[in-house]
C-alpha cells in the first residue's frame, strides 16, 4: 500500500498564518521557531517516512544526582507520548541536553491540524521544564484549548 504523500509545505504555511509570521523549512527540511521570546521549537520534516518531528531543548543536563522522584516525574510523563497524550523526553548522549520531541505521523497530520499539534507540543514541552525545574505540583497541560502561542 502506497503512503500518502505530506504537503509540509503547506501544513508549515498555515501555522505561519496563523501565527503571523512566514515559515518555511530549510535545505535540511528544518524549520526553527521561537516561542514568546523563552525557547525554540524546530520542526523537522521526513518526505522518505512522511512524518514531522518536533523538538525543543529543555535545560543542560539532568541535576547531578537526579533526584529520585524528579526521575519518576519525568518516567511518568513520558507515558503520555505512547497514547499521544503529550511529547516525549529525551537526552542527548553526546551533551547531555535534555530534549521534548514528538513524532507525528502523516495520519495525525492529515486528521489534526499542524496548529494544534504545535500548540498541544509547546504546552507539553512548557509542563517538562516545569517538573524538571522542580514545580511538579504547578503543572497543568490543557489538551482542550486553543492558544494561539506566538513567537
Amino acid at each position: 500500500m502506497a503512503m500518502a504523500k505530506v504537503d509540509f509545505d503547506r501544513l508549515l504555511a498555515s501555522l505561519g498564518e496563523t501565527l503571523g509570521i512566514e515559515l518555511a523549512f530549510d535545505k535540511d527540511g528544518v524549520c526553527d521557531l521561537v516561542v514568546q521570546d523563552s525557547f525554540g521549537v524546530s520542526l523537522k520534516k521526513s518526505e522518505e517516512d512522511g512524518t514531522l518531528t518536533m523538538f525543543s531543548s529543555l535545560c543542560a543536563d539532568l541535576p547531578d544526582p537526579a533526584d529520585y522522584s524528579l526521575v519518576l516525574d519525568l518516567l511518568e510523563f513520558n507515558l503520555g507520548a505512547a497514547s499521544g497524550a503529550s511529547c516525549a523526553i529525551g537526552r542527548d548522549p553526546h551533551g547531555g541536553t535534555l530534549i521534548a520531541w514528538e513524532t507525528f505521523p502523516a495520519s495525525r497530520l492529515a486528521s489534526t491540524s499542524l496548529t494544534e499539534l504545535f500548540e498541544h507540543f509547546v504546552q507539553s514541552r512548557i509542563a517538562l521544564a516545569e517538573i524538571v525545574s522542580g514545580n511538579i505540583g504547578k503543572v497543568h497541560v490543557n489538551h482542550g484549548t486553543h492558544n494561539i502561542i506566538y513567537p
